[in-house]
């Protein structure tokens, strides 16, 4: 074997360890993607599931959460501030519902889709919470609810 051969195969040896290297690394991405993906809809599934926990043991947050749906505005400043945090919650978390296709629809995004969006507590915190969110996000709310809401 000539030294110009040598040259020539260890260019052919360096190219190949490349590609396989791109391959290898291609494979741990898709492994990595998937991780941080379960990691998310385990995250999902537990806020949902804490969310429910609070509202069947606490009394208060249970009261809030249900007199602020059926009026905001009739809440005390201060539980429109915390019904205004759960709502918040729950918005966020439907948004992130929305990414996950494969997820149940029964943990949350129907429910909100054709109950919670549609109270009327929700139609009145929405119009002064919406800037929370980005265009997409409003404009998905803002469908879902079946009606326009002006920017306050």
């Amino acid at each position: 074997m000539t030294l110009e051969d040598a040259y020539f195969l260890s260019q052919i040896t360096a190219a190949t360890a490349i590609v396989a290297s791109l391959i290898y690394a291609g494979l741990q991405f898709r492994i990595y993607a998937k991780g941080a993906r379960e990691a998310r809809v385990v995250a999902f599934m537990n806020d949902m599931q804490q969310f429910r926990l609070a509202i069947a043991t606490n009394p208060e947050v249970a009261r809030i959460y249900r007199d602020g749906l059926a009026e905001f505005e009739k809440l005390e400043s201060l539980d429109q501030w915390r019904f205004g945090a759960l709502l918040q919650m729950l918005t966020e978390e439907y948004l992130l519902f929305k990414e996950f296709k494969d997820i149940s629809p029964g943990t949350g995004g129907r429910a909100f889709e054709s109950t919670i969006v549609r109270q009327p507590g929700y139609r009145q915190w929405w119009p002064n919470a919406r800037h929370m969110y980005n265009d997409d996000a409003r404009a998905r709310i803002d469908k879902i609810a079946h009606y326009d809401v002006k920017p306050p």
